[in-house]
């Protein structure tokens, strides 16, 4: 009869350190940041390509606004340079607060 060797000679495998998680690298979140930055960029789910985004052409004479005799074109185009360069929702939003002004509702109460 052969005798077997005691198993309590062997010892359990080690873990390892456990993995960083790399949230920039998903795809989802590199889709995020190419779409916040107005680049083109590919849908995580559908597998869509959405295209670049352009400034449109200049509002015309009849805009009650008038930005095309206000803001000339190429202001607009630093405006949209400065705003899409930002990054982040947080810094587009601060964006809107410096450059807006708050407007409220006239109301009236009976």
């Amino acid at each position: 009869m052969t005798e077997l060797a005691p198993t309590s000679t062997l010892t359990p495998s080690k873990r390892g350190r456990k993995k960083h998680i790399n949230e920039k690298g998903w795809k989802r979140n590199i889709a995020k940041r190419l779409r916040i930055s107005r680049k083109e960029y590919q849908t995580s789910k559908r597998r869509r390509t959405s295209s670049e985004r352009h400034l449109k052409e200049p509002c015309k004479d009849t805009c009650k606004f008038k930005f095309g005799t206000n803001i000339t074109e190429s202001q607009q185009l630093q405006l949209n340079e400065d705003y899409w360069t930002l990054g982040s929702i947080q810094k587009t939003m601060e964006f809107y607060c410096k450059f807006c002004e708050r407007c409220y509702a006239i109301t009236s109460f009976y």
